[in-house]
C-alpha cells in the first residue's frame, strides 16, 4: 500500500485539543516520521511539561509504541491521558484524510479509554472555574471547522451562480466570489485546479462551481474550495453593461477627438464622491502634497446604493454651473463588486459627463475595474490617489525644473559670453593684425613713393647732366619761344649757374 505522505502531515501549529473537560497543548515542534515498509507513524510531542511519544501502525490501526514521562505512566505502566491525547489527533487528522483505511474502531477505543481517565482523575480535578471551563476562539472555530468539513452534503457540492469580486494572485490562486440575487459566497481556487480551467473567468460570469465547504481559521470565515468551474453564461448586470457600453460608443460618445485636455495649472478642482472613507482623503492629501495653493470643492454624495446615481448627476450639474468655474472635475469612489460600481454604469450620467464643458477625470474602483464614466471621461485615472496626480502639477517637481532651467539658461549664457568674449579677442587681434599689415605696406609703398621723387627732384636731374633754365622772373625756359632778344637767362647746372644775354634767336 502507497499512502501520500503530504496526507499524513499534521498541524503543527499551536493549538489545543479538547475532549469532555481536559485540555492537552501540543507542541509547534511535533517530529512527523513516515517508514513506507512497515506504514509506522512515529509522533513526538510535549504536552503541558510531559514529554510523550508514541508509535502509530497504519495498517491495524494500533499503538505499538508507547512513551511519556508523566507520573502516571511511569509508575503505573499504562496508557496516560497525554498518549491518548496524541493517539485521538492522529486518528481524528487520519479518518478524514484517508480514505482507504478504516480507522473508526481504534478511534473509538480510544476514545473510550480517554473517558475512562477523565473518570478516574474527576475525584482529584478541581476545574470548575469559568476560566476553566471557558472555550477558545480557537477551539470553537476548530469545533465549526470540523462541522462544517465532516459534513457531507457539504464535502462535494455543486451550485451556479454569478461571479463578482474577481481577484487573481500572483501565486496562480484565484479568490473570488459567487452570487446570486440574495446571496453572496466568498471562493479559492488553488493555482493547480486554476491551471485547468479552459477559460479565463471575469466579473459576471455565470458559472457551475463543483467544491467543498472550508472554514479558514485565522478569520473564521466559511469559503467554497473550487475544484472545477464550468463557464454557464455572462450575468445580467454584465449584460447590461457591454450593451450600453456598445451603444453609447456606436453613438461617439467615448471618441477620443472629444476628449478635452486636463489643464496642466489648474486653480480650482472640484471633488464629486463620498465625504467618508479612504477616497476623499487621499485625493485631499495628494493635492496638498503636489500642489497646495489649488483650491479644493468636496461635493458629497451616495456612490452605492438606491438614488446614488441622481445624487452623483445633481453634484456633476452644480459643479458645471459654480460660479468658481472649475478648471477640472474628479468623480471617484473605491473598488468594489460590479453591484457597487453599478451607479456609474448610468446612462443618463454619461450622457451628462459628456456633454461637461469643464474636463472631467474619473476615478472610480480599482485599476481592474471599469464602468461606463471611465470610457465617457476625458481622462481615465487607475485610482483615486492617480487622479489627484493627474489633475495637479507637483510643485517640487516645478521648482527642480526652474532649478534646471535656471542652471541650464545661467550655463548657456556663460557659454555664449565666453564664445563672444573669444571671438572678440579673435576680432581684436586680426583687426591689429590687419592694421600692422596695412600700415608695413603703406610705409612700403611710401618708401617707393620717396625714393621716385628722389629720382624727379631738381637735383637728381642735374646730377645726372642735366640744367634748367629760368628767365629774369624765374620762369623756366621749356620752348624758344619763351626767350626774348638782350633778355637774361640763367642755366642752373649741378656745379653752379651760368648767367647768359639773349643776343640772336634763331
Amino acid at each position: 500500500m502507497t499512502i501520500s505522505q503530504d496526507l499524513l502531515k499534521l498541524e503543527t501549529n499551536s493549538k489545543v485539543f479538547e475532549r469532555g473537560e481536559e485540555y492537552f497543548e501540543k507542541n509547534p515542534n511535533n517530529q512527523l516520521s513516515f517508514m513506507q515498509n512497515n506504514l509506522e507513524l512515529s509522533i513526538s510531542a510535549e504536552i503541558k511539561e510531559y514529554f510523550c511519544k508514541i508509535k502509530y501502525n497504519l495498517e491495524t490501526g494500533m499503538l505499538t509504541d508507547k512513551k511519556c514521562t508523566c507520573y502516571y505512566f511511569e509508575n503505573n505502566n499504562q496508557t496516560c491521558k497525554h498518549i491518548v491525547s496524541l493517539a485521538l489527533q492522529i486518528n481524528h487528522k487520519l479518518k478524514k484524510t484517508i480514505k482507504t483505511i478504516d480507522i473508526l474502531d481504534s478511534y473509538e477505543k480510544a476514545d473510550e479509554i480517554l473517558n475512562n481517565i477523565i473518570e478516574l482523575n474527576s475525584n482529584n480535578t478541581k476545574d470548575n472555574s469559568e476560566l476553566d471551563t471557558a472555550q477558545t476562539v480557537s477551539q470553537v472555530t476548530k469545533t465549526i471547522k470540523s462541522l462544517l468539513e465532516e459534513n457531507p452534503s457539504l464535502n462535494n457540492v455543486y451550485l451556479k451562480g454569478e461571479i463578482s469580486n474577481l481577484s487573481p494572485n500572483k501565486s496562480g490562486h484565484i479568490y473570488f466570489s459567487v452570487k446570486d440575487e440574495y446571496s453572496l459566497l466568498n471562493c479559492v481556487m488553488f493555482k493547480k485546479s486554476a491551471e485547468e480551467l479552459d477559460f479565463k473567468p471575469k466579473v459576471g460570469d455565470k458559472v457551475i462551481l463543483k467544491g467543498k465547504i472550508t472554514l479558514y481559521e485565522p478569520r473564521g470565515s466559511y469559503q467554497l474550495l473550487v475544484k472545477d468551474m464550468k463557464k454557464q453564461g455572462q450575468g445580467d448586470l454584465f449584460q447590461q453593461f457591454l450593451q450600453l457600453k456598445n451603444k453609447l460608443q456606436v453613438e461617439g460618445l467615448f471618441d477620443e477627438n472629444k476628449k478635452k485636455k486636463i489643464p496642466q495649472f489648474p486653480k480650482k478642482i472640484a471633488v464629486i464622491t463620498s465625504p467618508t472613507g479612504a477616497v476623499i482623503q487621499d485625493i485631499i492629501n495628494t493635492v496638498k502634497r503636489r500642489f497646495p495653493k489649488i483650491t479644493l470643492s468636496i461635493y458629497p454624495v451616495s456612490v452605492q446604493g438606491k438614488g446614488s446615481e441622481d445624487q452623483i448627476i445633481n453634484a456633476l450639474n452644480q459643479a458645471k454651473k459654480s460660479e468658481n468655474e472649475f478648471d477640472t472635475i474628479i468623480i471617484a469612489r473605491g473598488g468594489g463588486s460590479i453591484e457597487d460600481l453599478w451607479s456609474f454604469n448610468d446612462e443618463k450620467l454619461a450622457r451628462e459627463i459628456s456633454q461637461s464643458k469643464v474636463p472631467i477625470i474619473s476615478a472610480v474602483g480599482h485599476e481592474t475595474d471599469f464602468t461606463i464614466c471611465d470610457f465617457v471621461a476625458d481622462i481615465r485615472a487607475p485610482t483615486p490617489t492617480a487622479a489627484a496626480e493627474i489633475a495637479t502639477p507637483n510643485l517640487f517637481d516645478i521648482k527642480m525644473n526652474l532649478d534646471s532651467n535656471k542652471r541650464r539658461i545661467i550655463k548657456s549664457l556663460e557659454y555664449n559670453l565666453e564664445n563672444k568674449k573669444i571671438h572678440l579677442n579673435n576680432l581684436e587681434s586680426n583687426i591689429f593684425t590687419s592694421l600692422e599689415n596695412n600700415l608695413q605696406k603703406k610705409q612700403y609703398q611710401l618708401e617707393n613713393f620717396k625714393e621716385k621723387l628722389k629720382l624727379l627732384s631738381i637735383n637728381s636731374t642735374l646730377k645726372r647732366g642735366f640744367s634748367i633754365t629760368i628767365n629774369e622772373s624765374g620762369k623756366t625756359i621749356k620752348s624758344i619761344k619763351d626767350l626774348k632778344e638782350n633778355e637774361k637767362i640763367t642755366t642752373i647746372l649741378n656745379s653752379g649757374k651760368i648767367i647768359s644775354e639773349i643776343k640772336n634767336l634763331k
